[in-house]
C-alpha cells in the first residue's frame, strides 16, 4: 500500500466517524423537542408575543400624548391618559398572562412611564393585588443589586417608595 492509498483509507474511516458523530449529535438534539414541549414554546411564544404588543401599545400612546399629535382642543395631553392604556391593557391583555409577563409588564410601567400621585395608587393597588409576591421579590433584588453597585440614591429611593405600598397593601390582615 502506498502513501496515497493509506491517506485516502484514512480519510475515508473519518469520514465515517464524522458522520456516525453527526448521526450521534442529531438524534441527542431531537430528543427534547417532543410534542409537549413544542406546544409548550408556542404558548410561551404567544405570552411573549402578547406582551411586547401590549408595551408596543403603550409607548405609542405615551409618544402620542407626549408631542401633542391630536387636533382636539379639548384633548388632555399628559400621563394621566398613558396609564389609563396601560391599566386597560393590563385588564384586557394581560391579566391572564402567566406571573412572569405580568411582572414584566408592571415592571416596565414603573420604570417607563411617569408617576403621579393617583397612578402610583393604581399602580401599586394593581401589584399587590395581582402577583406581590414575586414583584417585590425582584425588586428586592433590585434594590440590593442597585446598592452593591452604588447606584443612582435617587433610584433606589423610587423603587423604596413603591415596594413599601405595595408589602403595606399586600399583608394578610
Amino acid at each position: 500500500m502506498n502513501v496515497v492509498e493509506s491517506g485516502r483509507m484514512i480519510h475515508s474511516r473519518f469520514q465515517k466517524v464524522k458522520t456516525l458523530r453527526r448521526l450521534i449529535l442529531g438524534f441527542f438534539l431531537l430528543l427534547p423537542i417532543t410534542p409537549q414541549s413544542a406546544l409548550a414554546n408556542q404558548k410561551d411564544r404567544a405570552h411573549t408575543d402578547r406582551l411586547e404588543q401590549s408595551i408596543g401599545k403603550i409607548v405609542r400612546i405615551a409618544n402620542r400624548d407626549r408631542s401633542y399629535q391630536e387636533n382636539s382642543a379639548h384633548a388632555y395631553f399628559g400621563d394621566g391618559r398613558t396609564w389609563a392604556a396601560f391599566f386597560d391593557e393590563y385588564e384586557k391583555n394581560i391579566k391572564n398572562l402567566p406571573v412572569d409577563n405580568r411582572v414584566e409588564y408592571l415592571w416596565f410601567g414603573m420604570w417607563f412611564l411617569k408617576f403621579g400621585a393617583n397612578p402610583g395608587e393604581e399602580f401599586t393597588e394593581t401589584v399587590a393585588k395581582d402577583c406581590p409576591e414575586e414583584f417585590t421579590l425582584k425588586l428586592k433584588k433590585f434594590i440590593t443589586k442597585h446598592r452593591e453597585v452604588e447606584g443612582d440614591p435617587k433610584v433606589i429611593h423610587f423603587a423604596e417608595k413603591i415596594l413599601g405600598p405595595i408589602q403595606d397593601i399586600a399583608k394578610p390582615r
